[in-house]
C-alpha cells in the first residue's frame, strides 16, 4: 500500500497515511475515548463549535444537504431527523439544543471511520484546495496538516474585524511561495486563540512540526 494517496471527490490534494491517522489521533485520543464517543453520545464542544458526532463530525458547519448524503442510510429516520435539526447550530444554542434530545443510534467505529474516510476527507480537501492556491504543491505531510487544519478551523480566510482568522489569511501566500518554516510559525502563532483548550494547542504544535519537517 502506498504511503500516500489521492482522496478523489474531484480533490487535487495528496494525503500522508500516516498523517491522516495521526489527524484521527487528534480527533480520538485513545480506544477508551473511541468507546465512548461511539456509544452514541452527541459531543458539544462549546464555544464557536456546533453538535459533534461520529469522528469530530461538526453539525454546526454543515449543510443538511451533506449531512444526509454522508449520513442517510446508516442511521435512523428518528437520528436523522433529530441530528438534521441541529445542523447550523453554534457555541451555546448547540449545547442548549443537544440537552433537548437523548433518543439517538449508537454510531460505531466503523461507521464513523467510514464517513470520515469517504465522505469527510475529500468534501475538506475540495474546500482546504479551494481556500489555498498551491496546497497541491506542498509535501503531503504538509498537505496533510493543512487539510487537518481546515478540517479543524474551517475554510474562511477572511479576517476583515475578525482576529481569529489573521493567521488562517496569512497563510495563504505563505502556501503559494511553498514557505515551510513561514506556515509552520503561523500554525504556532494560532495557540493565542487556544488559552482554555491545550488540545488544541498540542494540535497546533504537533502540526508546526510536521509541516517544518515534511521537506527534510
Amino acid at each position: 500500500m502506498s504511503t500516500n494517496w489521492t482522496p478523489g471527490g474531484g480533490s487535487s490534494m495528496t494525503l500522508s497515511r500516516a498523517e491522516v491517522t495521526r489527524v484521527i489521533g487528534f480527533e480520538v485520543e485513545s480506544l477508551e475515548e473511541k468507546q465512548l464517543l461511539f456509544g452514541g453520545l452527541a459531543q458539544w464542544g462549546s464555544g464557536v463549535y456546533g453538535v459533534q458526532i461520529g469522528m469530530g463530525y461538526d453539525l454546526g458547519y454543515v449543510t443538511r444537504e451533506e449531512f444526509l448524503e454522508d449520513w442517510n442510510g446508516k442511521l435512523s429516520d428518528v437520528s436523522l431527523r433529530i441530528f438534521s435539526s441541529w445542523i447550523g447550530l453554534r457555541g451555546r444554542l448547540a449545547g442548549v439544543q443537544r440537552a433537548r434530545d437523548a433518543d439517538l443510534d449508537p454510531i460505531t467505529w466503523e461507521t464513523a471511520h467510514g464517513v470520515f474516510m469517504e465522505s469527510t476527507i475529500p468534501r475538506i480537501a475540495r474546500k482546504c484546495a479551494a481556500a489555498y492556491p498551491g496546497v497541491g504543491r506542498l509535501p503531503p505531510d504538509a498537505q496533510t496538516m493543512m487539510w487537518s487544519l481546515v478540517y479543524s478551523r474551517g475554510d474562511t480566510t477572511q479576517h476583515s474585524g475578525d482576529d481569529r482568522k489573521k493567521e488562517m489569511a496569512e497563510l495563504i501566500p505563505a502556501v503559494k511561495d511553498r514557505k515551510l518554516d513561514v506556515m509552520a510559525d503561523l500554525f504556532l502563532s494560532m495557540r493565542r486563540l487556544f488559552t482554555d483548550d491545550p488540545g488544541s494547542v498540542k494540535r497546533r504544535e504537533t502540526e508546526a512540526e510536521v509541516i517544518r519537517n515534511s521537506d527534510r
